[in-house]
C-alpha cells in the first residue's frame, strides 16, 4: 500500500504522491494504462516479430544460436555484461524492429507552428505522421528490404556495427524522432536500469 510505504518505485506511485492537481484521478489513471499498454504492446509486437523472423529465416537462428553458446554458453543467462561480444544478436534486435515496425505510422505529432518542408506548407495545429515503415524500408537505405538480414548492420567481419547515419545509429526509425529520441537514447542505458545494477 501506498500509504503505508509498501510500493516500490514507479510512474504510477509517482503520479499518486505527486499529485499536483493538473491531472484528475481518473486522468491519472487513464494516463499510468496507456502507458503500461504501449510498453506490453510494443515488447509483445518485437517479440512476435523475432519469432515469426526465427521462423522464415532459420539460417539466422542457427547463427544467433551459435554466437549466444561461443560467448554465453548454456550453464547461465545471457547479462548486460555480454551485449559488447554480441554482435549478431545486436543486429537482430535492429532488423526485428527494422523489418516489421510494432507503430507502422509513428506516434503522431502536432505542429506547433507554421513550417515548411520541401517545399510543403504545414499549418501550426497540423497532424503530422511518420510513415515509419516506408522510411523502414526505404530501398535507396536498405537494399533487399523486405528480406530479414541482419548481417545489413555488421561490417565485413561481422564484429563491427554498421548503420545508416540518417537513423541516428539506431539502423531504424522505429523509436521515432525528435526531442523523445533524444531522451531515450541519453537515458534509456543498461546502466540506468535498476535490476541492471551489481550487488
Amino acid at each position: 500500500m501506498l500509504s503505508a510505504g509498501q510500493v516500490k518505485p514507479s510512474f504510477a506511485a509517482t503520479l499518486i504522491e505527486r499529485k499536483s492537481g493538473q491531472l484528475s484521478t481518473t486522468e491519472a489513471a487513464w494516463l499510468a494504462g496507456n502507458l503500461f499498454a504501449a510498453g506490453a504492446e510494443t515488447t509483445a509486437v518485437a517479440l512476435i516479430v523475432f519469432i515469426l523472423a526465427m521462423r522464415l529465416y532459420p539460417n539466422v537462428m542457427k547463427r544467433a544460436q551459435a554466437e549466444i553458446d561461443a560467448i554465453v554458453g548454456r550453464d547461465r543467462l545471457s547479462t548486460f555484461e555480454d551485449r559488447d561480444h554480441l554482435p549478431y544478436i545486436r543486429a537482430i534486435v535492429k532488423e526485428v524492429l527494422r523489418w516489421r515496425p510494432g507503430v507502422p505510422l509513428g506516434v503522431p505529432r502536432r505542429a506547433m507552428k507554421d513550417d515548411f518542408y520541401e517545399g510543403y506548407f504545414i499549418p501550426e495545429g497540423s497532424l503530422v505522421m511518420a510513415n515509419i515503415w516506408a522510411m523502414n524500408h526505404d530501398p535507396a537505405m536498405f537494399s533487399d528490404h523486405d528480406e530479414f538480414r541482419p548481417e545489413r548492420f555488421l561490417d565485413e567481419t561481422g564484429t563491427v556495427d554498421v548503420v545508416p547515419a540518417d537513423t541516428r545509429n539506431q539502423g531504424h526509425f522505429s523509436l521515432g524522432f525528435g526531442r523523445r529520441l533524444d531522451v531515450l537514447l541519453a537515458h534509456f542505458r543498461p546502466r540506468n536500469l535498476p535490476w541492471a545494477q551489481s550487488g
